[in-house]
């Protein structure tokens, strides 16, 4: 199980138009069922509102951007009763973009969690992911969830596997261009637990090896049949692996993969270097072909043993 450590940094929230099932309005608070999202942009709200998710009460205002006026951020405080209050920033977007917030129960221990999704724009980018720990007692702490590929997921996150602890179902960006264009590329699955206080990959957990078969399945033809094979050769492999069939899929990448597309195999280095040149001579790995480069990333990043 790979564990990677968390940033308690500054979050950001939002929220807005009234979410399916809202009760009426009281005390100017919107209330708003557990487990549900709300959506905020700066276009629909440009007054404070506010929301309440049972005790838990979340107030949102917009700030324009200093230096350009068309850039507005989401300024989120989050009072739970007997706490300071927490203050969380969202990232500067166009009026028009969506931010997604919600507040559900993120495990049997009795800690709730408060959930950003902020689209960032640009292309192919990016769904910047805070998390606000609410715990039975005690402070509340942030995580941040990274920036992922895509906009903000419609759905809250919720226990997928049934080990009560909320799963949260993203992507594996590192295979997005890594051999093949955007187009070309395909991210398995990658499921994140937030477990006391760390952030950590739980992919590799028999339970949720259904979504891997699923994402095995739809890289097959790509594998096959894309135009730029190597990405999906990567993803269908790399799935298989989640799912128990990596002989399988390593044999159908024989067949199928780009013998001429050099893309991705470059020099690589076993050591972080800001400038490949800079790579120490020991550390330098040169590949032989695709497949060469695919197990060393397949190991790299946690589908293979070392």
């Amino acid at each position: 199980m790979k564990v990677i450590r968390i940033a308690l940094a500054v979050a950001m929230l939002a929220v807005a138009a009234p979410p399916v099932g809202a009760e009426t309005q009281r005390d100017g608070a919107r209330d708003v069922a557990l487990g549900s999202q709300v959506s905020w942009s700066g276009e629909a709200n440009p007054q404070p509102v506010r929301y309440r998710f049972g005790d838990i009460n979340v107030s949102v205002r917009p700030r324009v951007d200093a230096q350009f006026e068309d850039l507005v951020a989401p300024v989120v405080t989050l009072e739970v009763p007997g706490r300071a209050p927490v203050v969380l920033e969202g990232a500067d977007t166009r009026p028009s973009y969506e931010h997604e917030i919600g507040v559900g129960r993120l495990d049997r221990n009795g800690t709730r969690f408060l959930i950003l999704q902020s689209f960032t724009g640009g292309a192919h980018c990016c769904n910047a992911i805070q998390i606000a720990l609410i715990p039975a007692a005690g402070p509340v702490t942030l995580v941040d969830l990274g920036a992922w590929d895509g906009g903000p997921a419609e759905e809250m996150p919720k226990d997928e596997d049934g080990d009560g602890v909320v799963d949260f179902v993203q992507r594996d960006d590192r295979f997005l261009y890594a051999f093949s264009s955007y187009a070309g590329s395909f991210a398995p699955p990658q499921i994140i637990n937030i477990v006391g206080g760390w952030v950590v990959d739980v992919s590799e957990r028999p339970s949720f090896r259904r979504f891997f078969l699923e994402a095995m399945n739809d890289a097959r033809e790509g594998c096959r049949d894309g135009f730029e094979r190597n990405g999906g050769c990567a993803g269908y492999v790399a799935a298989a692996t989640r799912a128990g069939r990596f002989d399988e899929a390593w044999r159908d990448m024989l067949r199928h993969y780009e013998r001429t597309s050099t893309w991705g195999l470059e020099d690589a280095c076993r050591v972080g270097v800001d400038n490949p040149d800079a790579c120490p001579a020991d550390q330098r790995v040169r590949f032989s072909g695709y497949p060469d480069a695919l197990r060393y990333y397949l190991t790299e990043w946690g589908y293979l043993p070392r």
